[in-house]
């Protein structure tokens, strides 16, 4: 929202000098420029992980960071594995592990004005080392190889092992406590002595295979154990050298002594005939992500055109294998189980609603709901106008139209398809966020993207009285999600001086009618912010911002619904606010909704009182404007302060409720003399009048 003072606050801050920060002397005083150019250089932890320590074997590695002001101070917390400290002067690791292990510690930087940055750091202890190929030394009794503590849950266990010869009798196997008998052991592979490696299932009982692999003597061999001491099951994977990863069994049963287990910390070694085996290269690592469909929607096919497109998964073990559980694909299309490729060519027009499943190699299974939708040959629009790639979830207006003689032809958000999340995602807790370069405040309830191209996919930000998201890093991506403002008064996405090409699509957004938030979506950074598919609504004041202090930007908003601005009482809100500039803007394919407050439109008028604001190019077009009330006009452009040119054509509208659809007067509008803004074919969707220059 405009308010008055802005311009002489603005001038006032320029004559203002930043306080020092904690690292500043007291009677120092920061030069505004200083304090601005360490502010735009946003501080941040820049090692993402350490490299593995190895047990007995010295080591040393440093904590970096970037941004801010230097000097720099360090802390951490979490503890570190036995036998190595924290050198904060230094910024280092050091000292000699003593046993494996795998931890997460946190990383704080500050600098020198008391900015401060934090990163999770993961970091591994691993027993000895062995590259590919080698053969791992030999034993001759029970070896035994510490975990780093009790295990338990899901996890899973990595090494390497050789065999002295072909055949021999050979187990590797894991246990609570150092083991000297084979009972000890729970999840257990074997070297038989019929040539073949296999895996214990007690369930059976016995040893079992799943896929017949054979052995040489003097060859590495690379395991995978993942445990559930849940479900008491483990599954195997074996790599030869030189080979590709293979099941040996997939959710075995611990052996019948260890049934119960819920826990193992030591991985166990004997060589029966003491020929010169032997394991090395141990590692432990927590649980795999969950099996997950990653496909979020399908691009739409043509008629009679060639169509590929691949789904994703992630998570699980691979390799995946893929199936529908639910619907068929159009015909003349079919689905690679190895690959995920569905492909063909499509024979007519079709709407499919599928159901694809994803199942991995130990068993497990994941699903989604996906839409494809085949277009006639002729186009149709679909892809234009958002319809082919629109969420499945319930139509938020699907009546809204119904008694115009003059509605539009195209797909209308809101009204023909919806915007928002899909229906079928299983919302996350934001406060179970654990991604590189993403801070999480429990208490304040916010969430700060400092690294480059995050994602945040499927969270539920309307938890806890509303949470925040706060991007200071390039290329984020915030994606089928939920926000809804509350108690905590946070503006749900802001993008700050030093974010860049921001994304926000399949989101729910909703103000709450809050008066202290000035706006849903605020962009300071650079580059292009795009929404698209996106519910907008219930602001107290404006609905997307653009402040970005002089940065060039580009803002694309594109099968939105937008509804209800200006709900506070007193307030004066925008669909969408502009100030500054340069900007370019594309505003296509949207409906307005309006009932109550105090609002205006689409206006891109970016001069802030006197000053001129910049508009190098922009097109608001195919629109659907509605109101019953509360709004003053559907849409602006500042003609003054168009560069090269913009277009506003093709919008449909009621006015009925409304002061009219454009602003004129010194504004410009339909009609006016320039020839840098054009108006064409905008609709009255009441009496069929047409608005253009």
């Amino acid at each position: 929202m405009k308010r008055a003072g802005v311009v002489a606050l603005l001038s006032l801050l320029s004559l203002m000098a930043c306080a020092p920060g904690d690292g500043a002397d007291a009677d120092e005083v920061i030069p505004c420029e200083a304090c601005e150019a360490d502010l735009r250089t946003q501080l941040r932890v820049t090692t993402a992980a350490l490299p593995d320590g190895e047990v007995g074997v010295a080591y040393v590695a440093a904590l970096t960071a970037s941004g801010g002001r230097q000097p720099y101070s360090w802390t951490i917390t979490g503890a570190l594995p036995a036998g190595l400290v924290f050198d904060a002067a230094a910024a280092k690791v050091s000292g000699t592990p003593s046993a494996v292990g795998a931890v997460t510690f946190t990383a704080v930087v500050r600098d020198a004005v008391g900015q401060t940055a934090s990163r999770p750091i993961p970091f591994s202890v691993i027993a000895t080392t062995c590259d590919t190929g080698c053969v791992c030394p030999a034993i001759d009794a029970w070896k035994s190889i510490p975990l780093g503590g009790a295990r338990t849950g899901n996890f899973k266990v990595e090494f390497d092992t050789t065999p002295g010869a072909a055949p021999t009798d050979l187990v590797v196997g894991l246990s609570s406590g150092t083991a000297t008998a084979y009972t000890s052991l729970g999840a257990i592979i074997r070297f038989s002595g019929n040539g073949f490696i296999d895996a214990m299932n007690g369930a059976t009982p016995g040893y079992r295979h799943d896929t017949a692999v054979t052995y040489e003597a003097g060859k590495s061999y690379h395991f995978v154990i993942d445990v559930d001491t849940a479900a008491h099951v483990a599954s195997y994977y074996v790599t030869p050298e030189g080979g590709q990863q293979v099941t040996l069994g997939a959710r075995y049963g611990f052996r019948r002594e260890q049934a119960s287990a819920t826990s193992f910390d030591t991985l166990n070694t004997i060589d029966a005939a003491s020929i010169g085996s032997g394991t090395c290269d141990v590692s432990v690592t927590s649980a795999s992500a969950p099996l997950v469909v990653s496909t979020t929607s399908l691009p739409s096919a043509t008629a009679g055109a060639a169509y590929t497109a691949t789904l994703a998964a992630s998570g699980g073990t691979a390799p995946y294998r893929w199936s529908l559980s639910a619907g068929a694909l159009p015909a003349g299309l079919g689905l690679d189980a190895g690959t995920g490729k569905i492909s063909g060519t499509p024979a007519a027009a079709a709407s499919a609603q599928l159901t694809v499943k994803v199942s991995d190699a130990g068993g497990t299974n994941a699903t989604k709901a996906l839409a494809l939708t085949v277009v006639g040959s002729g186009g149709g629009g679909s892809s234009e106008d958002g319809f082919a790639n629109a969420p499945i979830c319930a139509i938020q207006y699907p009546s809204l139209l119904d008694g115009y003689a003059h509605a539009p032809t195209w797909h209308v958000a809101g009204v023909d398809y919806c915007a928002g999340y899909p229906a079928a995602t299983a919302l996350k807790d934001p406060a179970t966020i654990a991604i590189s370069g993403v801070a999480i405040n429990t208490s304040s309830k916010l969430v700060t993207i400092t690294g480059n191209n995050v994602t945040l996919d499927g969270y539920d930000f309307s938890l806890a009285g509303g949470w925040g998201v706060v991007v200071n890093g390039g290329g984020a991506l915030i994606q089928n999600s939920r926000f809804k403002a509350g108690a905590n008064r946070n503006k749900p996405i802001l993008g700050g001086v030093a974010s860049a090409n921001l994304t926000v699509r399949y989101c729910s957004i909703d103000g709450n009618n809050d008066a202290s938030i000035s706006g849903l979506i605020e962009q300071r950074g650079s580059g292009t912010l795009t929404i698209e598919y996106a519910w907008l609504r219930n602001a107290g004041g404006d609905i997307v911002q653009f402040h970005t202090g002089g940065q060039s930007a580009t803002g694309v908003l594109r099968f939105n619904v937008i509804e209800n601005a200006g709900m506070a009482p007193g307030a004066h809100g925008d669909y969408t606010e502009w100030l500054d500039g340069p900007y370019s803007a594309t505003i296509v394919y949207n409906t307005t909704l309006q009932n109550g407050g105090t609002t205006q439109g689409i206006m891109v008028e970016p001069d802030i009182g006197s000053s001129r604001g910049t508009i190098v190019r922009g097109e608001i077009g195919h629109n659907t404007f509605t109101a019953r009330g509360g709004l003053s006009y559907f849409t602006a452009v500042t003609v003054a302060d168009v560069v090269d040119s913009f277009t506003v054509h093709d919008n449909f509208f009621d006015d009925s409720n409304v002061y009219g659809f454009a602003i004129g007067g010194i504004r410009g509008g339909p009609g006016d003399a320039s020839v840098k803004t054009t108006y064409r074919h905008n609709v009255d969707m009441v009496t069929g009048n047409v608005i253009e220059d």
